[in-house]
């Protein structure tokens, strides 16, 4: 679980022909918690490093982001224990929604499947397998907690599905035990490769903005921001 307060970006040019075409840039970010200076040193390191990357061959300019190690994401509110270890923290997501990110509790989302017709659910039934409904899901999670009585559940109904807690024991998000239990959950397959490149469980505590009315933040303020973007950040 890595954040930083002080961020830098640098241009790259690049060889459109070998990325996305059209693109002659990539932004390569710098990350500190010491100083703005030392984020710019970051980047510049990381700059050298992604020269080295392009010039072999790295074909995919967009996944060199995740060996940053940071989760470009502002930072609202750390908790911390008594004895100063960071249990969780808060931040605000690209869209405007504030997320818990935590190693102390295990979290798993488990979404409902889009509704598929046609072809699709034949096979499907012709095999005797029907689409996952609320009610099913909810009893395997009832199932999992059943074959795994030492752990106390704790779940929330979402939009999409359902969002797990193991509140009584901590498990380590690297852990077998948590790889097993998004197995056997069904937990999300998009959230569990996020909960493993961020070495943390996660969990949306506002909705998205699009879902109750608000439009969506203008990019352009995305954190990290320049100054002139604050003002109008806040007042989205």
């Amino acid at each position: 679980m890595k954040f930083a307060q002080y961020w830098e970006k640098i241009e790259v040019p690049i060889e459109s022909t070998r990325f996305t075409p059209g693109v002659t840039h990539a932004t390569v970010w710098g990350a500190s918690n010491e100083s703005q200076a030392d984020a710019r040193h970051n980047a510049e390191k990381r700059v050298e490093q992604f020269k080295i990357l392009h010039d072999s061959d790295f074909d995919d300019v967009k996944s060199y982001s995740y060996t940053n190690g940071y989760i470009k994401e502002e930072v609202i509110e750390e908790f911390k224990s008594a004895d100063d270890e960071l249990l969780g923290v808060l931040t605000r997501n690209h869209y405007g929604a504030l997320v818990l990110n935590t190693t102390q509790v295990f979290i798993a989302d488990v979404d409902v499947p889009s509704a598929r017709t046609g072809l699709f659910v034949k096979l499907m039934s012709l095999f005797g397998r029907t689409q996952p409904t609320a009610d099913t899901l909810l009893q395997k999670i009832e199932s999992v907690q059943q074959q795994n009585p030492n752990y106390t559940f704790q779940v929330f109904k979402t939009f999409a599905g359902y969002r797990v807690f193991i509140v009584n024991e901590a498990i380590d998000p690297h852990s077998d035990v948590a790889k097993k239990l998004f197995k056997t959950l069904s937990a999300d397959r998009l959230y569990v490769r996020l909960c493993k490149a961020q070495s943390c469980y996660r969990a949306r505590l506002t909705p998205k903005p699009w879902r109750i009315g608000l439009t969506y933040p203008d990019p352009a303020t995305r954190f990290p921001r320049k100054d002139q973007y604050e003002i109008t950040y806040q007042h989205w």
